[in-house]
């Protein structure tokens, strides 16, 4: 399992491409609690999460639980921006890639 902070802005805007193509032909779950569910059936490939959460509590148990099921996690820094990438009208702290191609998600495992 490995965990990975988006170091620069290219890095960033890698995991927002990918997201984008993932959205269109992948399965992901978006929010807390599919993020969650995802996690805990160990359905999850990656999860995302925003640092930008206020209160930290609702996030504060994702990196744990991902750690507990070996499934790699990536911070970013805006919810707002996620929520975007994702086609979604409203911010979203959080997100599981279910499913998609191995490539992709191997791509931003390596940041």
């Amino acid at each position: 399992m490995r965990k990975a902070k988006t170091k620069n802005n290219k890095q960033e805007d890698l995991v927002y491409k990918v997201l984008k193509k993932i959205k269109n032909t992948g399965l992901i779950g978006k929010g807390i609690l599919e993020t969650t569910r995802a996690v805990e059936k160990r359905k999850a490939k990656l999860i995302i999460i925003a640092k930008n959460v206020i209160p930290k509590t609702l996030i504060s148990h994702l990196p744990t639980l991902c750690r507990q099921k070996n499934i790699p996690y990536i911070w970013v820094k805006s919810k707002e921006k996620l929520g975007k990438v994702l086609g979604l009208e409203v911010n979203c702290t959080s997100c599981a890639i279910i499913e998609a191609e191995e490539e992709l998600i191997k791509k931003l495992i390596k940041i």
